[in-house]
């Protein structure tokens, strides 16, 4: 199966237990491919940075960066499409 990973999922699988957790799992056991672009592939990055500082856990954050940038399958975005109730769900290709 592949999904494209919300940053909040994202994140909360790497700094919590729970659902978002499992999903990072069967990412993790190759059971899930995630899909990703350039732009989404930079948010990841900023936001686990972001809270690994805030957390005091950067360790954490870089080695969790250094496997979506390694794990992620990167998609190449041509067409915008807008189907997000939230606008910040919405990346720019510009």
């Amino acid at each position: 199966m592949r999904i494209v990973l919300d940053a909040n999922v994202l994140v909360s699988g790497v700094f919590w237990a729970g659902p978002p957790y499992r999903v990072l799992s069967l990412w993790a056991h190759e059971r899930v491919q995630v899909l990703a672009s350039e732009p989404i592939l930079q948010e990841y990055a900023e936001v686990l940075r972001d809270l690994g500082l805030a957390r005091g856990e950067m360790r954490l954050a870089e080695s969790r960066i250094t496997f979506i940038f390694q794990h992620a399958a990167l998609i190449d975005v041509r067409t915008r499409i807008v189907a997000c109730r939230d606008p910040d769900d919405s990346i720019s290709l510009s």
